[in-house]
């Protein structure tokens, strides 16, 4: 797959940082297409999930993870 996280990974530093949210971005090492997004609190609207995984190739699977468990202090995105 000729893809990277870096591609995206500004414009999903936007979204978060204008949700006021903290996020990771990693991808397991699997045998198919999966990135996990593990972010602070709930992603309001759903046009906002739409605009994130419209940011993805369409074979590639994304998962929400919900935590809150990110350091205190620490900036918007926690790179990978």
């Amino acid at each position: 797959m000729g893809w990277s996280i870096d591609l995206v990974r500004s414009e999903l530093d936007n979204i978060f940082s204008n949700m006021d949210r903290q996020y990771d971005i990693t991808r397991p090492g699997s045998s198919y297409p999966l990135i996990m997004i593990r972010h602070e609190g709930e992603i309001p609207p759903k046009n906002v999930v739409k605009s994130i995984v419209s940011l993805f190739p369409e074979d590639v699977y994304i998962e929400f993870v919900p935590n809150t468990t990110f350091p205190i202090g620490s900036t918007i995105a926690e790179k990978h």
